[in-house]
């Protein structure tokens, strides 16, 4: 086993496009480290920099101990899964199998053919495809294939093991049943897994721990749970979780004694740590966390209010609800432009000392979602009074974007 340490590495390409940017990312011994970002962000750059497919513009990446950044990648003792399968065609699965001891130990002294076939069958047994390994890739499905091509890089046993979306060209049953078998080959191997994915429901069911990517750069890295309770930023709260978080651009106001954020029909309590002077902060609402009343018994605090439903989707366990508040969406503001408010507008004469509009310009109708108890009866069109848990919104500053109150992010939390 062996960790992966990526220190300081960027990614130029010669057009001028930086994949990665300046990467500081610790993969522990023997965890396994879900990678995950939207189309764009560097992880399976990053990933193929490990590997030693791409040669790093500037840092280290450190193997077990030991500088790997200019090693050729057949020594770096690692295996990579890629979403293509990469099987011989005119091979069979055992074949499949079997090549890869044989390339491997082809300059380190010929491995005995019976401690091939142990080695080949024991790993078929491990992945259940036993009665597989006749078959060429072609009379095999999807799944099948995927999991030849997983025991190609077990049979090896490398000191890692490395995933570039290895289920996305399944259909969503079979990934969730190999997700599965990956997290319980990962328990049973106990070696350092690093699996890249688009998938943020994929991420967090995987991960020991989970990195989010945002061009190039790392957001937040954490266990699962916690990412999804305390996101760091607005990049993270909107792209972790499904449907999305409800992110909002609040004026900041005095009601009933108290200091209080207006979100539509809600006025929602601000700790004083919070307000701090501002004028709006941006509320972060989780669909679960509106609810009806009488379903709401769990909830740390709540306030109330009636609106009207635009859209009813039910899903069996729970009914997701959409509607619109008087309010602005929240958007991220750009890495690359560090004067720029929520708006995405220039600091100017039309914004306030931080960067936001003012009160007058925050309103609009906006959709926000609610997931409800799925033995709530309502229609579009219809009125459904709504309970937010305001012992669980999260709030963030509307110009830089990050959380309010947040731990800073580093890479080896």
């Amino acid at each position: 086993m062996a960790g992966i340490i990526f220190s300081g590495v960027t990614k130029r390409f010669p057009d001028g496009t930086v994949a990665v940017d300046d990467l500081d990312l610790d993969v522990r011994d023997g965890e396994l480290l879900a990678v995950v970002g939207p189309s764009g962000c560097g992880k399976s750059t990053a990933l193929r920099i490990a590997a030693g497919l791409e040669a790093a513009t500037e840092g280290r990446v450190t193997i077990g101990g030991r500088d790997v950044t200019d090693v050729a990648p057949g020594d770096r003792d690692l295996a990579i899964v890629f979403q293509d399968y990469a099987l011989y065609p005119h091979l069979s699965a055992y074949e499949n199998l079997a090549f890869a001891l044989r390339a491997r130990h082809r300059e380190h002294g010929r491995m005995p053919r019976r401690e091939i076939d142990r080695r080949v069958r024991e790993v078929a047994a491990l992945l259940g495809i036993d009665a597989l390994l006749d078959r060429r890739p072609r009379a095999l499905s999807g799944g099948e294939r995927q999991r030849v091509a997983m025991g190609r890089a077990i049979v090896r046993r490398p000191c890692a093991f490395l995933m570039d979306e290895p289920l996305s060209n399944l259909d969503a049953k079979l990934r969730v049943q190999l997700r599965t078998e990956i997290r319980r080959l990962h328990d049973e191997l106990g070696t350092t897994f690093c699996y890249v994915t688009h998938d943020q429901t994929e991420a967090l069911t995987i991960g020991d721990r989970v990195a989010v990517l945002r061009r190039g750069r790392l957001q937040q890295l954490e266990e699962p749970q916690r990412l999804y309770d305390a996101p760091v930023n607005l990049f993270v709260a909107g792209f972790i979780g499904s449907p999305p978080t409800n992110l909002l651009l609040a004026p900041v106001a005095e009601g009933d004694g108290e200091v209080v954020a207006r979100v539509g029909p809600w006025s929602i309590p601000l700790p004083a740590a919070v307000v701090d002077g501002r004028s709006h902060v941006v509320v972060g609402i989780r669909p679960e966390h509106l609810e009806e009343p009488r379903f709401a018994a769990d909830f740390g605090g709540a306030v109330t209010a009636e609106v009207t439903v635009d859209l009813v989707e039910p899903l069996g366990g729970s009914t997701l609800v959409h509607f619109a508040v008087d309010a602005r969406p929240a958007t991220v503001p750009d890495d690359d432009a560090p004067g720029e408010g929520v708006d995405g507008a220039a600091d100017g004469d039309d914004h306030d000392e931080r960067g936001v509009a003012p009160a007058s310009r925050v309103s609009g109708p906006t959709t926000m979602i609610a997931a409800v108890d799925a033995r709530t009866q309502v229609a579009a069109g219809g009125r459904i009074t709504l309970a937010v848990d305001t012992g669980r919104v999260r709030f963030f500053d509307p110009v830089t974007g990050l959380a309010l109150g947040a731990v800073p992010v580093t890479a080896d939390r």
